[in-house]
This record gives C-alpha cells, structure tokens and sequence, in this order.
C-alpha cells in the first residue's frame, strides 16, 4: 500500500523541518523501498562532507536547505555557511554526483513532486 502524503491546507504551514524531513523520508522509502536511501552518507574522502540522504549506486543525494535547529541559525548570514555549501556542491558534482539542494517549502508545497524529480535522477542512473 503506497503512502500518501497530502499537505494542503492551513495545517502544513505548522509542520516544522523536523516533520517534514520524516515525511520526506517515509516517501521515498514508499517510492524506493527502506534500504535503498543512506542518510548522512559521508563522501570525498578525506573531507568530513555528508550528504543528508543519498541512494550511492547512483550517486544521487539530497541537501535539505534552512534551517535546521537551533545550532544552524544564522548559518548563511555570512558568506562563510554559503561559501561552504558551494565548495561541498561542486567537490560532489566533480565526483559524478548529481546533488538536490531541497528547501523546505518545496517540501510543504510539492513533497511529491520533489520525491518524483529524485526518483527519475536515481531510475535514470541506474538504468544506464
């Protein structure tokens, strides 16, 4: 049985990152099967660069972007979180990785919709 993951109305304006990085999850494990995604995969060696969750026989991950917590606020007020991201983004793209940065909106307006674009890049890679 699929998962549904309906967000209208006013109440997805309440979920949190927390939540909604849980629903993200239940979906592709409903999309993918539970085994297929790793989370907090770490690559680039011997950098300490995780990916927050990753399927790594494609090399296809996901990087939620925002906030998320109490640790990370204030995180892009100066260059210095941004500039990190990009060094991470492109290390991973010359890696052959095809990286997802995901906002959390895009998970409260379209969670499907991001759930299917990841889903086409890791059917796309594993088929050839």
């Amino acid at each position: 049985m699929k998962t549904r993951v309906r967000l209208g109305g006013s109440g997805a304006r309440r979920l949190g990152p927390a939540m909604l990085r849980s629903m993200f999850l239940v979906a592709c494990a409903d999309r993918f099967g539970w085994r297929a995604q790793t989370l907090e995969y770490r690559f680039a060696a011997p950098r300490r660069w995780r990916f927050d969750v990753a399927w790594p026989d494609a090399k296809v991950a996901v990087e939620f972007q925002g906030q998320h917590g109490p640790a990370h606020r204030g995180y892009y007020r100066g260059t210095s979180g941004l500039q990190l991201d990009c060094e991470k983004f492109c290390a991973a793209a010359a890696d052959g990785w095809r990286l997802f940065p995901v906002t959390y909106p895009m998970l409260r307006e379209d969670m499907a919709g991001v759930v299917e674009l990841v889903a086409r890049a890791v059917d796309n890679r594993r088929e050839g």
